[in-house]
């Protein structure tokens, strides 16, 4: 394949006009300015005409938010995003989904001296950047949404980790507003996009219905299944009961032997975040009827699984809510016994 390197732009000004995408290669375009600050340069070189030159300043955009704080984050990184959400360099769009974490976390709580990224044990007693924090909401979760159901398998993941980690650092009270809505609206998907050239997808599609569709519910079960497994106090066991396990029910009994296994591989995640209830009226049983699914590949699965299963199940409960109501019933049943045998 032939390629037509583009110049790359000369001011550091983010809203300078594109190269020409036909202009030759010079000297110039394959060095890098020393003298600019390290903003300045992140913004020149992401947007050359070199992937390579491109893919370094990528990488390097966590850091760049860090050391300038919120402020210049937003207004001079955060408007570079689109352009890279849509390069057609698959790997860049994968480091540009993982530092987008780093990103987010500068724009909430940059200028948070305070703010330990490890210390969770009380998210709502943190002080948010509200700028910050509404341009996370309202545009980067956006760009994480477009990376999610991105055509690439290395692209979605990459963008899923980097949401489930997000979970725990946006507020409580916004996670059902602002993070699930994007896994469900995955597993609910059934158009779907195309996952590579058109020969290899009609291959697929004629082995397995759904194509593009089955690859977003791959990663939908996934995502679902990490999230459920966060820390209770920002995903509590009533909001996986409500908004999680339909989703996993539904996608149990899926046409597609790859989503089912891939449903298999995220229960023992979300049996860790649920209440005792929920996994034993509607979680164990779907884990039970995967194990006589048609298929040997998904039966296999369930006895891969059978370890992370016990392991999430010896951990329970987690946390006092997560068995309330199965405590009350056991000890109406004490209560009954005792009157019986008195």
């Amino acid at each position: 394949m032939m390629l037509n390197p583009e110049g790359i732009p000369m001011g550091a000004n983010v809203n300078e006009a594109a190269p020409d995408p036909n202009a030759a290669l010079r000297f110039e375009d394959l060095t890098i300015d020393d003298d600019l600050s390290l903003q300045d340069r992140v913004i020149r070189y992401v947007r050359s005409g070199i992937a390579l030159q491109r893919l370094v300043h990528v990488k390097m955009l966590g850091e760049t938010a860090k050391s300038v704080g919120t402020t210049p984050t937003i207004h001079r990184l955060i408007p570079i995003l689109p352009a890279l959400v849509a390069d057609p360099e698959s790997v860049i769009r994968q480091h540009l989904a993982s530092q987008l974490l780093a990103i987010c976390l500068t724009c909430m709580f940059g200028d948070d001296e305070t703010f330990d990224p490890n210390n969770r044990s009380n998210p709502r007693s943190r002080s948010y950047d509200e700028e910050g924090y509404r341009v996370v909401a309202s545009t980067i979760l956006n760009h994480m949404n477009t990376l999610i159901t991105d055509p690439d398998m290395d692209v979605r993941k990459s963008a899923s980790d980097a949401l489930a980690t997000l979970t725990l650092y946006i507020k409580p009270d916004d996670v059902a507003l602002l993070i699930l809505p994007i896994p469900l609206r995955l597993a609910h998907d059934n158009k779907g996009r195309s996952t590579g050239n058109n020969q290899n997808s009609s291959k697929q599609n004629e082995k397995d219905d759904g194509g593009g569709s089955d690859e977003l519910h791959i990663t939908a079960a996934n995502l679902l299944g990490d999230i459920a497994s966060l820390d209770a106090n920002q995903i509590p066991p009533n909001l996986v009961s409500k908004y999680v396990t339909p989703t996993i029910m539904v996608l149990c009994k899926h046409p597609s032997m790859r989503v089912r296994r891939a449903i298999v591989q995220s229960l023992p995640r979300v049996v860790n975040g649920s209440s005792i209830d929920d996994i034993q009226q509607n979680l164990m049983p779907c884990f039970v009827n995967l194990s006589n699914d048609d298929s040997y590949r998904v039966r296999k699965s369930v006895g891969e699984c059978l370890v992370d299963m016990s392991r999430s199940l010896m951990l329970l409960p987690s946390s006092p809510l997560s068995n309330k109501s199965t405590l009350e019933k056991s000890s109406d049943n004490a209560s009954e016994n005792k009157n019986k045998y008195s």
